[in-house]
């Protein structure tokens, strides 16, 4: 198990412990809820750049050897249009970072969270919790393999057995479990939260600047640059996650006060109308509330920085991050199934909740051994036209799977190392090679069992 796929287990597990302390604050808007937990996450994160920019200029003064070092304003300047106005070429053909961290913020603050929220009151804890967490799962895998990223085999359809299975046995033993009734207007708030968060999960990845330069190497000497790479590192994070709290929050005042304003008929129009024009007016007394504060630092920062971090850093051939997220988030609802009897008090028996708890770990397990059973590592051996070389090295490094690429000298041309999951996706990567202009021959063979060992000496 790599080390991401460890940190991305604990931060769900983090963000599966809100409703242990949304408990402690009864009578407070979801809405309210929601929104305060990112602004006080966004104001922790804006704290911690302030400490990391220190670091950097009290190193940048202690062992600088000109005589005027960069300024630390220039730095900072130089950073924030660097990664905020950046072209991130992944998302909608190349529009600017900013844009993406504000979908993405209106995906989690402005929709997600809130009405996540929302439906506890509308539908229960347990219904919500399984439901925005499960079928995400079911939708990205139906895409991996659609797009031929990952075989369709015997694991896939135990996995997806099962998990469907869970999902209907909560539906059926829903009204007999809970005792909020699941209306119209409930079920199309769990279809909403549930398709924001498919859509955030497949686009926090879809991440092109995670490795940008923040500042000009030019302006600091060799041995300093080396020094403070990891502080400029850990900003190109919280620079994400600041700009996704802080645009999703300002996104969301703006689609409440919409909200309230046009929709008197509905708990959502009701709560929105409560937000705006009633706990605004108290918002300093909710953000120093220890419960919301909990929750901005256990189930907001700490959690989504990991998540953030791991997506950015993610090994090139394991399992995409976001069937991975998708995966594990049904830890989230596990730890909320506990919480939600034990804490909550919800009637549930005790069976129900050994069998909810069982599916929930084989389906992660099954998922786990399904990688394992799909890796093949792939040597390739290329014959190719000298004029043609060039281009070809470029286009092949557009493929995620293909790794260490050498040029030869005689017949053989080219030849790399290729890590696939899929067979399906083998024979298509294998059949755009054989098309590329100048191309004579394509063979590949199986190369040696690819242990664990051998994954970290890769990495």
């Amino acid at each position: 198990m790599n080390l991401f796929l460890f940190l991305l287990i604990l931060g769900n597990l983090f963000i599966g412990l809100g409703p242990l302390f949304i408990k402690f604050i009864p009578g407070i808007s979801p809405f309210t809820i929601g929104f305060s937990r990112f602004i006080v996450a966004a104001i922790f994160e804006f704290m911690i750049l302030i400490f990391l920019w220190g670091r950097i200029f009290l190193t940048l003064r202690k062992k600088s050897m000109e005589n005027s070092p960069p300024k630390l304003g220039f730095l900072i300047i130089t950073s924030l249009k660097s990664y905020f106005f950046r072209k991130n070429k992944f998302f909608l053909r190349g529009k600017p970072q900013i844009f993406y961290l504000a979908f993405l913020g209106f995906l989690l603050v402005g929709i997600v969270v809130p009405f996540y929220y929302l439906s506890f009151q509308l539908v229960g804890v347990i219904m919500s919790t399984i439901i925005v967490n499960a079928l995400p799962i079911l939708f990205i895998t139906v895409q991996n393999w659609t797009r031929r990223v990952e075989e369709m085999d015997g694991f896939k359809l135990i996995y997806l057995f099962l998990l469907t299975a869970g999902i209907i046995s909560i539906t059926l033993s829903y009204e007999s479990t809970s005792e909020a009734n699941l209306t119209f207007f409930g079920f199309l708030i769990l279809i909403l939260t549930t398709f924001a968060f498919i859509l955030y999960s497949v686009y926090i990845s879809q991440d092109s600047l995670y490795r940008v330069q923040l500042i000009p190497t030019s302006k600091i000497s060799k041995d300093i640059s080396q020094e403070i790479r990891k502080d400029l590192g850990l900003i190109r994070s919280f620079y994400k996650l600041f700009g996704i709290h802080l645009l999703g929050s300002l996104i969301f005042l703006i689609l409440m006060l919409i909200i309230g304003i046009t929709d008197h008929s509905t708990v959502a129009g009701t709560e929105a109308h409560r937000f705006i024009f009633e706990d605004l007016k108290k918002l300093p007394n909710f953000l120093i509330n220890p419960a919301i504060l909990s929750i901005a630092v256990f189930c907001t920062l700490i959690p989504y920085m990991i998540q953030v971090f791991a997506s950015g850093n993610w090994p090139k051939h394991e399992l995409g991050f976001d069937s991975w997220n998708s995966v594990l988030t049904v830890l989230q609802p596990l730890v909320g199934l506990y919480i939600g009897i034990f804490i909550w008090l919800e009637p549930i028996s005790l069976n129900y909740v050994i069998i909810t708890s069982i599916f929930l770990i084989i389906s992660i397990i099954i998922r786990y051994l399904h990688e394992s059973a799909n890796y093949r590592l792939i040597l390739f051996q290329i014959r190719i036209k000298n004029s043609e070389i060039e281009p070809f090295l470029k286009y092949v490094h557009g493929f995620r799977e293909i790794s260490e690429v050498y040029l030869t000298f005689g017949r053989v041309g080219i030849i790399f190392h290729a890590a696939f999951r899929s067979v399906a996706r083998l024979f298509m990567i294998t059949k755009k090679i054989e098309t590329f202009p100048g191309v004579i021959s394509v063979k590949y063979y199986p190369e040696i069992e690819y242990t664990s060992a051998n994954r970290e000496e890769e990495e």
